[in-house]
């Protein structure tokens, strides 16, 4: 109990702890505080607990507490506080993550890492020898003399009353019977499995979706003295799987007898009352804990009071985990901006601003004008994406481009999911390879348009439970990077995306190895400017959204292409948000001047605007419409498809398909739009390309754009077709159902800017 309380104050930071225990002043009893003044007397009692004190060292934590002592001694310059440090986090945490944990603590060379935790897992196992409760040797190494490891479970079901521990270290359901023969009371224990746990506290995996997870964490021993470290188990396995939970939690060695498992349960639930409750986020962002805004990341999380402030992150999005401290800040904000110099501007621009745009996600969600923004790279293989990506990643933890955490190999529901859990930061999704499979390459295009709606519209699929009830949606919190070798998005999904294509030099290389010489300080940049933002976040939704209205309408000013997409203007407005913000923090720590951070930012305005121009020109000559009319006609001119005349003459080249029938007078192309559309798939299909638009958007299409200039008369319902009598061979005329569209749809606009069909 002693050491279970050392634990406990470690974990919640005490310096240090020290287990006293007073030497008795009369013969066979324990001796309190007051019974050992009062003997000693107020002279000499000082005196004696210093000495005791200073005779006994300090209690090495070796569990739940140690991780807490590990990070506050490991920066001692004493070689053996940071062996000590070593061994309380391995006990702590184990061997993978004690590691990982020496790898990142700064001036720890390899050797000497490998040294301290060689020696820490051979004095870890001592301390656990000596822990571990000895077999009595009356017993004949059946029956456990249960040590000090047990005075926890001991003293929790002393609480339950129909509960206990046999003499093996056994859960027992207690019975009390009454023998009328001897008069007496007896007693008896009937064990319930072979093992003994003990909640330790309940936990709220709390993802910020509303409806938190709630965990238990257990301990426990097995019947040989064995320990099971401590473990979260969810409280739904847990409840509903009675006789699997101990194999889910520790494996096949804890075993329930027959039909106990809902005894040991409810024993459980017994010890339980009482426990603590404990919060453990899981995601990476803004979180507004105890009254103050706090960043959570893979390494904790910073802010006011984040010392206490427990953080577990999806394995997947471990490489989120930020410095402990901002160290040279200004050196660190210089290696960011140096980035800009690496590859050509109008790229280099929006990708730098996107780093620092994403931390605003949260007060600009507060100020409904969340960022819809997917940044899409595209090249051939070999021009350096995935080592940009990676690099620009650096500035929220290590990243390395063989180990990005999504790829389009994905499915879209486990990137829904990560871009769900990264929240205010940057999640890259990468690697769009030219399939060879039609099967692989639809998947890999439908996970671009899934992830390309999902962050421009800021939206998540609807979910059902079994029970019928909807589930909560899990829609992007953050901002989605991602790379690929070819481009697919078309259409509307081009405004809900910023599109970058790198050739092959367009990175220069020099200067690329120059910054990732130097990419450990990006992470220290990123610190320092979340805990500039974190005081600032009560008012920064009030003051962003006025900045983004004045933005948006100076966009729309600035647009040389007056179709250019207002989601394009919504877009780039952030990106001078983020951008802006960042300046604002680099020019308050003296690494640019006030002149330099405006001048800058101004010519990041004009490069936005023009990358915006440019996107519209692509998004109007890929607009699936389009794609149609060119298609049609250059089918016509390669004799594969043709429209008759209104008397269906034949005399068209042999295998050629007949779409419909034109009337030149009218200029109005009746046109059966089903085998239209097979014919321009097909034709697509072979030029590597696809059309993302279904035959009901397209009639849609020409609706609105009053296309569709003749109609049959509708009656109890509108009608888009047009009926028309055509004369066949026999000489009799029947009816065709056409759509009829205008010629203007036809028409192409060539190089010279004329009209053609």
């Amino acid at each position: 109990a002693f050491e279970r309380l050392g634990e406990q104050l470690y974990r919640l930071g005490a310096r240090e702890v020290r287990i006293l225990s007073l030497p008795p002043v009369a013969q066979g009893q324990k001796t309190g505080l007051d019974e050992f003044i009062l003997a000693r007397g107020p002279e000499q009692v000082l005196g004696d607990l210093r000495a005791m004190k200073y005779r006994k060292e300090p209690y090495l934590p070796i569990r739940d507490g140690g991780l807490a002592y590990a990070e506050r001694l490991i920066k001692s310059v004493d070689l053996e506080d940071k062996g000590k440090a070593a061994i309380a986090c391995l006990g702590a945490k184990g061997e993978a993550f004690t590691l990982d944990w020496l790898k990142n603590q700064s001036g720890l060379k390899s050797d000497l890492r490998k040294i301290l935790l060689s020696d820490a897992k051979k004095k870890l196992k001592e301390l656990q020898a000596q822990a571990k409760p000895k077999a009595s040797s009356s017993q004949a190494g059946e029956d456990l003399q249960l040590g000090p490891a047990y005075d926890i479970p001991k003293a929790l079901l002393r609480a339950t009353e129909e509960y206990s521990l046999d003499t093996q270290g056994r859960l027992c359901k207690d019975k009390k019977e009454f023998n009328e023969t001897t008069g007496e009371l007896e007693f008896s224990q009937t064990p319930l499995c072979n093992f003994i746990c003990w909640p330790i506290r309940e936990i709220l995996k709390d993802s910020g979706n509303g409806t938190p997870e709630r965990y238990l964490e257990l301990q426990g021993l097995l019947q040989d003295g064995s320990s099971l470290p401590p473990k979260k188990i969810s409280l739904n396995d847990f409840l509903e799987k009675p006789n699997s939970w101990p194999g889910l939690t520790w494996g096949v060695k804890p075993a329930l007898k027959p039909y106990m498992e809902k005894e040991a349960r409810y024993a459980i639930h017994e010890m339980a009352r009482g426990i603590s409750e404990t919060t453990i986020f899981t995601h990476i962002g803004w979180r507004k804990i105890n009254g103050s805004w706090i960043y959570l990341h893979a390494g904790g999380a910073i802010g006011p009071g984040s010392e206490a402030v427990e953080v577990e992150i999806n394995e997947r999005l471990k490489q989120y985990s930020l410095p402990k401290e901002t160290g040279d800040i200004k050196e660190a904000l210089k290696a960011s901006l140096s980035l800009l110099e690496i590859g050509p501007k109008k790229i280099m621009y929006p990708l730098l601003a996107s780093v620092y745009l994403a931390p605003l996600c949260e007060p600009l969600r507060q100020a409904g004008i969340e960022p819809s923004l997917l940044s899409y790279i595209w090249g051939p293989s070999g021009t350096k994406k995935s080592t940009l990506i990676a690099l620009l990643l650096c500035h929220f933890g290590s990243f390395d481009p063989k180990g990005l955490p999504a790829s389009f190999r994905d499915t879209a529901n486990s990137i829904e999911k990560l871009a769900f859990l990264a929240k205010d930061t940057i999640l890259p999704v990468d690697d769009l390879y030219p399939a060879r499979e039609p099967k692989e390459q639809a998947k890999q295009e439908g996970v671009l348009e899934h992830l390309s709606r999902g962050q421009g519209d800021r939206t998540a699929r609807g979910r059902m439970k079994a029970d019928t009830s909807l589930r909560e949606g899990l829609p992007p919190r953050g901002l989605a990077l991602c790379s690929g070798e070819v481009m697919h998005l078309s259409g509307s999904s081009l405004a809900r995306a910023f599109i970058h294509k790198l050739q092959k030099g367009s990175i220069d290389l020099k200067k690329l190895t120059q910054a990732q010489s130097q990419q450990d300080l990006l992470s220290h940049a990123m610190r320092g400017y979340l805990e500039y933002l974190a005081p600032q976040m009560e008012d920064l939704p009030g003051q962003e959204k006025e900045a983004f209205m004045h933005l948006r309408e100076e966009a729309f000013k600035k647009a040389t292409i007056k179709t250019r997409h207002s989601r394009l203007n919504e877009a780039l407005s952030p990106l001078h948000l983020g951008l802006n913000s960042f300046l604002s923090f680099v020019v308050s720590q003296g690494a640019l001047t006030q002149e330099e951070g405006k001048k800058l930012l101004q010519e990041a305005w004009e490069i936005f605007n023009q990358l915006a121009d440019e996107q519209a020109l692509q998004e109007q000559a890929g607009e699936p419409s389009k794609k149609i009319a060119e298609a049609s006609l250059e089918l016509e001119a390669q004799g594969r498809i043709y429209w008759a005349d209104m008397e269906d003459t034949p005399g068209f080249l042999a295998n050629s398909v007949k779409v419909g029938w034109k009337d030149e007078g009218k200029g109005i192309f009746y046109t059966n739009l089903g085998t239209l559309f097979k014919e321009v798939n097909q034709h697509l299909r072979g030029q590597g390309e696809y059309l993302s638009l279904s035959k009901a958007d397209f009639i849609s299409y020409l609706n609105q754009r009053e296309l569709l200039v003749e109609k049959d008369k509708a009656t109890n319902q509108s009608r888009d077709q047009k009926t028309i009598w055509i004369k066949d061979n026999s000489e009799d005329k029947k009816t065709r159902k056409t759509y009829a569209i205008h010629e203007k749809f036809f028409k192409v606009e060539g190089e010279d800017g004329e009209q053609t069909f």
